[in-house]
């Protein structure tokens, strides 16, 4: 859905249906391989259990980063990217979402994977 939808623009989906800047208050950090229900609930369960306010946004990379041009996002110092900048202005609050276990698996993906590592750290 996001790629074809922002491909003709060459923008993140957040740039495509936001009127303006949509600074994040939490940072979601995960693993992709995860079911999309599973991530939906997770965020559910944490605005629930925190009593968040309807508007408190989440920064994810699939929504927030131009899926088409992703190679230009990545550089030698982390601490350029997107996914650092976003940290900071989250005030480094950071939702990290685990996976269970399952036959292409193991649980606990993001503590294995180098920029979940980061973004934890």
């Amino acid at each position: 859905i996001i790629r074809p939808a922002t491909k003709p623009k060459n923008c993140s989906m957040v740039e495509m249906l936001a009127d303006s800047a949509q600074p994040p208050d939490w940072f979601i950090s995960h693993w992709w391989g995860e079911p999309v229900l599973h991530f939906l609930r997770c965020v559910e369960f944490t605005v629930a259990m925190r009593q968040l306010l309807e508007d408190a946004a989440f920064w994810v990379c699939a929504y927030a980063n131009r899926q088409h041009s992703l190679g230009q996002e990545i550089c030698a110092d982390p601490r350029q990217t997107s996914f650092y900048k976003a940290l900071e202005v989250a005030d480094f609050k950071v939702l990290l979402i685990l996976n269970g276990g399952t036959e292409d698996s193991e649980p606990g993906m993001p503590f294995v994977r180098i920029w979940c590592a980061f973004e934890e750290a």
